[in-house]
């Protein structure tokens, strides 16, 4: 199953011992983080809405509520 994954750094991909990778190995699952550390919720939304009819599910992993944009930080992918 394709996944996309989406949010701040508690959705980026370690490709070690993070959740994604347990969906991948227990699951067999095939995930794509858009996440990057520091990133607000436009950040993540924006990757969303270019991305997320590629993947049979999208997992959105919310940042914390106060975080505000920053143009330098959400440019970063």
């Amino acid at each position: 199953m394709l996944i996309g994954i989406y949010g701040d750094s508690f959705a980026v991909d370690d490709k070690k011992n993070g959740w994604i990778n347990i969906l991948r190995k227990k699951y067999n699952h095939r995930c794509t983080s858009f996440a990057a550390i520091g990133t607000d919720i436009w950040f993540s939304y924006n990757h969303f809405i270019k991305n997320y009819q590629k993947f049979a599910y999208n997992i959105f992993v919310l940042t914390e509520q106060s975080r505000e944009f920053n143009p330098g930080i959400s440019k970063k992918k």
